[in-house]
């Protein structure tokens, strides 16, 4: 599932899960070029680190990206 959605100030998008290990800081490097400001996960810790997410948060807050 990848959706955008507009909203007056702009806009957000619903898409599938971050790829996990190697492919992670990758993909946050993707967001960051696409020009996304934020990423929100809904995952629990546990479901973080069965799909090798654990590190997401830094790496997001190292695109200078909010997490």
């Amino acid at each position: 599932m990848n959706r955008l959605i507009r909203v007056k100030s702009g806009g957000f998008r619903v898409g599938p899960r971050l790829r996990g290990g190697d492919w992670l800081e990758v993909d946050i490097q993707s967001l960051k070029q696409e020009g996304f400001s934020f990423i929100v996960s809904l995952l629990t810790a546990e479901e973080n680190q069965e799909l090798d997410l654990v590190h997401e948060a830094s790496l997001a807050i190292d695109q200078k990206l909010q997490f």
